[in-house]
């Protein structure tokens, strides 16, 4: 073991070692990048918002209005400088959020790293990511071993995070704010306000976060990047206020050129230009339990999102307890709380899912509110390796052709009704807005339905109609168990 491993691995050891965790370390879905691989988290950010907008975004006023004015990723001389600057026509921040919960859905081979992570118990994890994903692990792995708080630029005095940190736990901080509650730090107003909010100690770290960071041994940055401008600042801002000594830092995964002079004389502190941040975790994982063999890492309950139409809501249940008596964790619709987004809840449903369940009938194919946002939401699951999974819970599949003619009786006498309601209100000078989003997503339901049904035909389908109710939901759980066995190979 090298001299820098051991002083980390000791730091751990006596439970003073504090983790200051980047982006870096992230790997995005490369099939959103068509061919083009990223050099940095910066570019696969500026080359996913171009696909995000080109895209994602439905047809309309708002797409339109995005891509005449989008959000700008400015590249100046001092190149690392690359931040958001988000244009002022847009008026609020819902697409920034949007763009960014998107984004970090399309987190790839982030469970290892981070079940590592939460399996090492360093006393505190200061995290520049503003997502749920280590959070998660961390919970799952032992949520009364871990303690979560969040900077905010709203809060003067941040409430998640209590000053007095117990002994033993792990403190997740997380530096950036938090991405669920629309509160993160992202374009150069944010971290300028952010940076000028510490100058000013207004609000500054809770105290439960600097006596750690006072007390640490060894501080390790894994995907950060010292060369950018912000990172710099935020170093000599904690070094020059005495709560870090550089012989306590060290650096992993730093690849541009003369960085390592940049780190060492700029500020006097160790840069290690050979290990990555996987290598390291594995490392510092193996090292850390090399007295016995070392664990495996958990083994996290399988999730399965069902997507259904509430007519069909007694057989949704029906599954939904069926398969949470096979141990599996189910996330349905009842989850979704009063006053929650609906697109939200359905993208970040599929976001922490393995699998997707879609129960098909003629209620499912014919409503225009599973076309417009499951169907949507179903593509990015196949987009980012989730297993999508349907079955038929009646015979509309059986006979195509009759039930397409069905169908379009459906769709055209709830077109007719709009209309004449439109039409109505239109002669009274009234507003028909709230009817204009149903009859786009209807005609969007009719223009693709040849389409969808294709591409369901082409599928294997899982069959839970009547008596094959059974079956059908043993052929599920071998699939479940079959996939999860490729993925652990």
């Amino acid at each position: 073991m090298d001299k820098e491993l051991k002083k980390i691995i000791d730091a751990i050891k006596e439970n003073k070692c504090v983790l200051i965790l980047g982006p870096e370390i992230c790997e995005i879905n490369s099939k959103i990048f068509k061919g083009v691989k990223p050099k940095d988290f910066d570019e696969s950010l500026r080359l996913a918002y171009d696909y995000y907008i080109n895209h994602e975004l439905e047809e309309g006023r708002e797409k339109n209005k995005v891509k005449g004015s989008p959000i700008q990723f400015n590249e100046y001389s001092f190149v690392k400088e690359n931040l958001l600057t988000y244009p002022l026509e847009l008026r609020n921040e819902n697409h920034l959020y949007e763009f960014s919960e998107w984004f970090f859905s399309q987190m790839i081979n982030w469970k290892e790293p981070f079940s590592q992570i939460a399996q090492l118990p360093f006393s505190l994890i200061l995290s520049l990511l503003p997502d749920e994903h280590l959070e998660k692990i961390m919970y799952e792995t032992n949520k009364d071993a871990v303690l979560v708080g969040s900077y905010s630029r709203f809060n003067e005095r941040p409430t998640e995070l209590k000053d007095i940190v117990p002994n033993g736990k792990t403190v997740l901080y997380k530096l950036l704010g938090n991405l669920s509650t629309k509160d993160s730090v992202f374009t150069f107003e944010h971290w300028f306000d952010f940076i000028f909010k510490i100058i000013r100690g207004e609000p500054d770290l809770p105290e439960g976060v600097l006596s750690l960071l006072r007390s640490a041994k060894m501080i390790v940055f894994v995907g950060v990047r010292v060369e950018k401008w912000y990172i710099q600042m935020l170093i000599r801002l904690l070094l020059k206020s005495g709560r870090m000594d550089a012989n306590k830092f060290a650096f992993v995964n730093v690849k541009e050129e003369r960085v390592e002079d940049l780190a060492e004389e700029r500020f006097d502190i160790t840069y290690n230009a050979k290990r990555t941040p996987v290598t390291l975790l594995n490392d510092l994982y193996s090292v850390y339990f090399s007295d016995g063999a070392p664990p495996q890492l958990k083994s996290f309950k399988t999730a399965v999102f069902i997507s259904y139409n509430h007519s069909d809501k007694e057989i949704a249940y029906k599954l939904k307890n069926d398969l949470e008596g096979s141990g599996i964790h189910v996330i349905i619709d009842t989850d979704n709380p009063i006053g929650f987004d609906i697109p939200k809840f359905i993208n970040e449903s599929v976001a922490k899912a393995d699998f997707i369940i879609q129960l098909i009938s003629k209620n499912f194919l014919t409503s225009a509110w599973v076309a417009q946002e499951s169907n949507k939401a179903f593509t990015l699951a196949e987009t980012i390796g989730k297993i999508v999974m349907p079955c038929e819970i009646d015979a509309s599949l059986e006979d195509t052709i009759t039930f397409r003619r069905q169908a379009m009786d459906i769709f055209d006498a709830q077109l007719k009704v709009l209309k004449d309601e439109m039409l109505k209100r239109l002669e009274k000078d009234e507003s028909t807005k709230d009817l204009e989003p149903k009859r786009d997503r209807l005609l969007q339901l009719k223009n693709t339905y040849d389409s969808n049904i294709a591409e369901f035909q082409k599928k294997k389908r899982g069959n839970l109609q009547g008596e094959s109710y059974k079956s059908g939901f043993q052929e599920i759980i071998d699939s479940i168990k079959k996939y999860q066995s490729k993925a652990q190979a």
